[in-house]
């Protein structure tokens, strides 16, 4: 199985000769020139684009993602089928090139290829130019079978309306939200010339729509466009002003034509498309997920496969090979050259009282994750469990299991308090022992071993120390207020890092009480994180502050967690991953407080 694709630049250094590539393939770029001319042409382009394109990729962790996505894909793909298959990365544009990919699985003894398509949609400029390479490298040599395209497969369409009916739950009031469709758009004259491009991503969009309610509003718009010819209209840039203008305030952009994440979605749907739309007046921008995501809810881990990180150094974010920042932290803090940790949320059954569907297997791949990935400590932001009939044994049973999955991680591992460990029903001011959701909260003390459940721990490191203050939302009380408000005022005074971490958000409908917000903005924070609402938000807009919501878990059908490391310029980066660890997303900096 050739899996094939455009591929991407490894490194900022391979970003002017992937360019000369692009440029010089005449499917993709269609001007009458050959040989020589071509090769020029397509070395003074990059040459010029290249500086440009390269301060992209740096914004996105120095590469692209392409090739460690690809062959993860394949990885699970070999799973799927079994014995006697094996799976091969085959670029057109970069490394491994479908030239290599057909030579290696010849001299692995491959009996017959079949080349894969990772372009869902057929295009002459795409899809014609990988597969007019491939049947030149094999050349008659093996049997060769082709699936070039898939705009209408069932599965294809339900895993891109699941990532869609996700990322809806990432909304207060789905039924609010448009959702705009952004393929990658192409020259006009080509669907003149019968290319089906257009016509097959029509074919998609409508099979996504037959998954989604019926009145749910959407657009297509088309991205990407390059060079002064007429492209496929609406451009996603022009068409996110156009629906600010019409009143839209909240947006999901859904990457119709990928299947994984690259230049297109990291950068130009995540960072340029989302200025475009807040400068126009949306409220709310959000971008889907790719495809290789799990069934909401069900206890599996990310189907992308093990972590492709390519050990540490892959990715902005990551320390260096070699240089994991020693030192220790336990129960009550520690010492390190530099902080590494991670952070997670929400890891609990979809619905209330499915113990016997407790995603113990997501949570234990999480915390292995952050292990290989040698991160120092965990710190988990609340609902450990979801128990509604208030059962001590049920509520026990389901913390146990939690205490049990994340002894696969680091050995350090804090806890936050949810919502749930009070109780889904719970209306009351505050959570406590002999409560009214005494069970709970009983199970949840229990695991956590603290007198309190909100508390503070200090890390020092060579940089200055780091204070970290966990919020129990749901058990506020006078006690807690005079405790938070002391204890962000010492570190307003003494520590060069203030960590605040809480279950609730701090924009929306459930952010919790008040008098919490209130405190928090009186004081100064380096990185605030929240669960809660499900999934990953960097929003620098609330206070003029920095926030991560960071809420992948049961309730989201989307299992992960977050990577936090100190800089030597003593700035921290943010990275979230998958459930394998694998980098997913746009990496974001912030300085200390």
């Amino acid at each position: 199985m050739l899996l094939l694709n455009l591929g991407g630049p490894d490194s900022l250094d391979a970003v002017e000769p992937y360019l000369v590539n692009l440029f010089s393939d005449p499917f993709l770029i269609r001007i009458p020139l050959r040989g020589a001319p071509r090769r020029w042409f397509a070395k003074w382009v990059a040459r010029r684009r290249a500086p440009h394109v390269r301060k992209l990729y740096a914004e996105i962790g120095g590469r692209s993602p392409i090739e460690p996505l690809t062959r993860a894909q394949g990885r699970r793909l070999e799973e799927e089928l079994g014995p006697g298959y094996r799976c091969y990365v085959a670029f057109s544009a970069w490394t491994p090139y479908i030239r290599d990919a057909v030579a290696q699985a010849r001299a692995d003894g491959c009996a017959r290829l079949v080349g894969v398509s990772l372009f869902p949609q057929w295009c002459s400029a795409t899809t014609e130019s990988a597969f007019t390479d491939l049947r030149k490298a094999v050349a008659g040599a093996l049997p060769l079978t082709e699936v070039d395209r898939y705009p209408d497969d069932p599965t294809y369409l339900d895993a891109l309306a699941s990532t869609v009916k996700e990322a809806l739950r990432r909304f207060d009031d789905p039924s609010r939200v448009h959702v705009v469709f952004s393929a990658h758009g192409v020259p006009v004259s080509l669907i003149k010339r019968g290319d089906p491009y257009q016509r097959e991503i029509e074919v998609t969009v409508r099979g996504v729509l037959a998954r989604l309610p019926p009145d749910q509003k959407w657009s297509l718009s088309y991205q990407s466009k390059v060079g002064p010819v007429k492209w496929l209209t609406p451009a996603t840039a022009d068409h996110l002003p156009a629906l600010a203008a019409q009143g839209v305030e909240q947006v999901l952009v859904v990457p119709v034509a990928f299947v994984s994440d690259h230049i297109e979605t990291l950068h130009e749907q995540h960072i340029l498309l989302r200025g475009v739309a807040q400068a126009a007046g949306i409220r709310r921008y959000e971008v889907a997920n790719r495809t290789c995501v799990p069934p909401a809810g069900v206890d599996l881990v990310d189907p992308c496969g093990p972590s492709t990180d390519a050990g540490p150094g892959a990715q902005s974010g990551v320390p260096d090979a070699g240089t994991i920042p020693a030192g220790s932290v336990g129960f009550d803090g520690g010492t390190v050259d530099r902080l590494w940790f991670a952070t997670t949320g929400d890891t609990r059954p979809s619905q209330c009282d499915q113990t016997d569907q407790y995603p113990q297997a997501a949570i234990a791949q999480i915390a292995s994750s952050m292990k290989a990935l040698r991160v120092q400590f965990a710190l988990d932001l609340g609902d450990h469990m979801f128990v509604c009939n208030q059962s001590d044994a049920e509520a026990q049973q389901q913390m146990g299991f939690y205490m049990s999955a994340i002894a696969q991680g680091p050995a350090t591992f804090w806890m936050t308090m949810g919502n749930h460990e009070c109780g889904a029903a719970y209306g009351g001011s505050s959570c406590a022992v002999g409560g009214a959701h005494d069970a709970n909260f009983a199970a949840y003390m229990a695991a956590l071993t603290r007198p309190q459940p909100y508390y503070s721990a200090d890390v020092a490191t060579a940089l200055g120390t780091a204070r970290f203050v966990v919020i129990a939302d749901d058990a506020w009380s006078a006690a807690q207020s005079a405790w938070l408000s002391s204890t962000l005022s010492d570190a307003d005074a003494h520590a060069k890092y203030t960590i605040v971490a809480r279950h609730h958000p701090v924009q929306g409908s459930r952010t919790g009480f008040g008098e919490i917000l209130g405190i928090l903005q009186q004081h100064k924070y380096s990185l605030l994180l929240t669960a809660h609402n499900h999934d990953y938000e960097h929003d620098t807009a609330s206070w003029g502050g920095r926030s991560a919501v960071v809420g992948l878990g049961g309730a989201g059908g989307h299992w992960g967690f977050g990577t936090v490391l100190q800089n030597a310029d003593a700035t921290l980066t943010f990275v979230q991953r998958d459930a394998n660890g694998n980098p997913i997303g746009v990496p974001w900096t912030v300085s200390p407080q």
